[in-house]
This record gives structure tokens, sequence and C-alpha cells, in this order.
């Protein structure tokens, strides 16, 4: 067999790139800025790439139905807070964070998503109502969540976007 064959090499190959990561600076003989290099490019890996990477259980889990249910909810998440946020928004979400994120977006958001996910419910036969609503609850706070911490990110390298897709949308993550 080969390093591949081994259900756990999901988990062996971040181990690896990590430890790549770190010992960089060693071959580099560089010490300035070691550890903002390698703990962002660690984050970089594990947050973008490995965990995209769970579409794949998904699709083998759930079919291609549980990946269309999770990414259309994740949308219609941010939209929907987007929108009710805009429309009725009055009370600042976290401020020093994210300054237009508001409490009403986040509750509709949530609302919304539930909704949705009641509505995509055939994506999921093998899923009752309740699982589906709970499923949309999951994904809309874990979606803003997620949200936030892009934020976080952002403000901390000064940068607006994370992207140039959509100018003024933030960027596609």
């Amino acid at each position: 067999g080969t390093l591949f064959d081994d259900k756990f090499v999901f988990f062996r190959i971040p181990v690896l790139v990590v430890m790549a990561v770190l010992a960089t600076p060693v071959f580099l003989r560089e010490t300035q800025g070691a550890v903002k290099y390698t703990t962002s490019t660690i984050v970089g890996i594990l947050y973008f790439g490995w965990m995209f990477s769970y579409a794949i259980f998904l699709r083998e889990s759930f079919g291609f139905g549980g990946i269309v249910f999770v990414c259309f909810l994740v949308t219609i998440d941010d939209l929907a807070s987007f929108w009710v946020g805009k429309t009725l928004g009055k009370h600042k979400l976290i401020p020093q964070i994210s300054p237009h994120k508001t409490i009403e977006g986040s509750l509709g958001g949530i609302l919304v998503t539930i909704g949705f996910a009641l509505v995509l419910k055939f994506a999921l036969p093998e899923f009752s109502y309740w699982k589906c609503a709970l499923l949309g609850l999951i994904i809309s706070v874990m979606g803003q969540i997620g949200d936030l911490v892009i934020s976080v990110m952002k403000r901390d390298m000064q940068v607006k976007d994370s992207g140039k897709i959509l100018p003024g949308h933030g960027g596609m993550l």
C-alpha cells in the first residue's frame, strides 16, 4: 500500500505540512518574523485548505445533495444577514471586529437559514424536518462565526476584502 491507501492519511498530511512550515525558518536561517510567518502559513493551510477538504467527506456521506445543502445555506445565511441587517439593523453585533454587522441581521440570518433548510430537505431525504432545522441553525451560527473570524484576520492584516471577484463584498470566502 501507499501513503494514500490508509483512511487516516487525511490526518497525516496536515501534520507533515505543519512540520515542514515550522522548519522553513530553520532551513532559511531566518529569525525575523518567523513566528508571524509560520503561524499565518499554518492558519492559511488549515483554515482554507484542510477545512475545504471536508467537502469530500460530506459528499461521501450524504451525496451531492449534502454539498448543495451546506453551500446554499451558507450563502443564504450571508445574504439574509446582510439584507436583514441593512433594513432592520439598529444594534451593532461586535463593532470592533465588524462595524456593520448587527444583532438583527444575525438573528434574521438564522431564521431565514432555518426556513431554507426546511425547504431544502429534499436534498437530504434521510433527514427529518427537525434535523434539517437543527442543521440550518448550526450552519447559520457557524457561518456567521466564520465570517467574523475572517473579519478579524482581514482587520489584523489591514485589508478590506479577501478577494477581488465581488468588489465591496469582502471576498468569496
